[in-house]
């Protein structure tokens, strides 16, 4: 019988933030639901700002980057 994974529990990793200028942040982990978003934040980026995230230049981020950098193993935190 094979092990199966439990589902990590990710609000651990979930947190409000208050900013000094009384800005609220609600912080939480990256999952594959964010693959659309993550793109869509990419396309919104400067080249500069780009390089500085990536240390590289990127012209476009693909699917399958988005997917990689959205599936993340929490069971190995």
């Amino acid at each position: 019988m094979a092990d199966k994974k439990e589902k990590p529990d990710l609000e651990k990793y979930t947190r409000t933030v208050a900013l000094k200028d009384g800005s609220v942040l609600h912080l939480r982990t990256i999952t594959t639901d964010d693959e659309d978003r993550l793109m869509s934040f990419f396309l919104r980026l400067s080249g500069r700002t780009i390089y500085l995230r990536f240390h590289h230049v990127l012209t476009n981020l693909s699917r399958e980057e988005a997917h990689q950098y959205t599936v993340i193993d929490y069971n190995l935190l």
